[in-house]
């Protein structure tokens, strides 16, 4: 084998290897976002257990204020009125 050929062999050799690293890289991405969502998601259950307006409230609401144990005064107000006009 020349040692141009050679070359060749070792740069194929070697995009492979950087295609399987991507794509194992890519798979490990997707499945760190899965368990992401699932951890936060899970979290997210978890403090709306603990919130006292969990009833008839919209779940993306509550997630990004279910750090606040007591949802604001003026929310409960607008979700009893509204579930009250449909």
């Amino acid at each position: 084998m020349s040692s141009t050929e050679m070359g060749w062999a070792c740069w194929k050799k070697k995009a492979l290897l950087v295609r399987i690293g991507r794509s194992v890289l890519e798979q490990r991405e997707r499945q760190l976002e899965h368990e992401l969502k699932h951890e936060l998601s899970t979290e997210c259950h978890q403090q709306l257990m603990t919130c006292h307006c969990t009833c008839n409230i919209d779940v993306n609401y509550a997630c990004a204020h279910a750090n606040q144990p007591h949802p604001p005064q003026t929310f409960i107000a607008e979700s009893s009125s509204s579930s009250l006009g449909q």
